[in-house]
C-alpha cells in the first residue's frame, strides 16, 4: 500500500472498504461533490462540540454549550437536530454526572511508525482515573449500543489507545463508547 500524507483511523477506513476508493480520493484527490450530511451526522458534529465546549468548562450549562455548538458547526440545524442533540447530551450528562474537568477533550495526536509513516488523529475525550490511569472515550450518536466485542474489535480504540499510552504514560487505559 502507497500512503499518501499522514494515516488516520478514516483513511484506513476507506482502504479497506476498497483500496480503488482510497488511491482516487487521498492520491490523485478527486473531488467527490458533496451532499448535505446526514441528520445522524449533524448531530455528531453538534454532541461533539457542545461536549468539547463543556469539557473545556466554557459552561456546565447544556442549552448554552449547544448555542455556542451552533455558532461553530457550519451546517443547517433543524428543530429536530436540536431536540435529538439536547436529549443526547442531558443523557450522558445526567448519568456520567459529566467529570467537569477532563484532561482533555478532542486531542490531537499524530505517531510516527517509521519509514515516512504517520498516522494522526483525535481522541474525542479523556479522564483522568485513579491516581495515574486514564479514561479514554470516543463519542458514538449515530448507533444505540456498543457491546464488549465491538470494543475488542475497534481499531480506532486501538489507536486511541497507543496514542494515548505516548502522551500520558498512564498506569492503566480504559476504553469506551458513549
Amino acid at each position: 500500500m502507497i500512503i499518501y500524507g499522514g494515516l488516520s483511523f478514516s483513511k484506513i477506513s476507506c482502504f479497506l472498504q476498497c483500496p480503488g476508493k482510497y488511491a482516487l480520493k487521498y492520491h490523485k484527490r478527486v473531488k467527490v461533490p458533496q451532499t448535505e450530511p446526514g441528520e445522524n451526522l449533524v448531530i455528531g458534529s453538534l454532541v461533539h462540540e457542545a461536549l468539547d465546549i463543556m469539557g473545556k468548562g466554557e459552561t456546565k450549562d447544556v442549552d448554552e454549550a449547544l448555542m455556542k455548538a451552533m455558532k461553530t458547526v457550519d451546517k443547517i440545524i433543524t428543530p429536530a437536530v436540536l431536540r435529538q442533540s439536547t436529549e443526547i447530551i442531558r443523557g450522558w450528562y445526567d448519568e456520567t454526572k459529566f467529570n467537569p474537568l477532563p484532561l482533555s477533550t478532542e486531542q490531537e495526536f499524530s505517531m510516527d511508525l517509521g519509514d515516512g509513516c504517520t498516522i494522526m488523529g483525535f481522541i474525542d475525550r479523556v479522564d483522568r482515573i485513579g491516581i495515574s490511569g486514564i479514561r479514554i472515550t470516543d463519542f458514538k450518536t449515530g448507533m444505540s449500543f456498543y457491546g464488549e466485542t465491538d470494543l475488542q474489535d475497534n481499531f480506532q480504540l486501538l489507536i486511541y489507545a497507543v496514542a494515548a499510552r505516548a502522551l500520558y504514560d498512564p498506569s492503566n487505559i480504559e476504553i469506551g463508547y458513549d
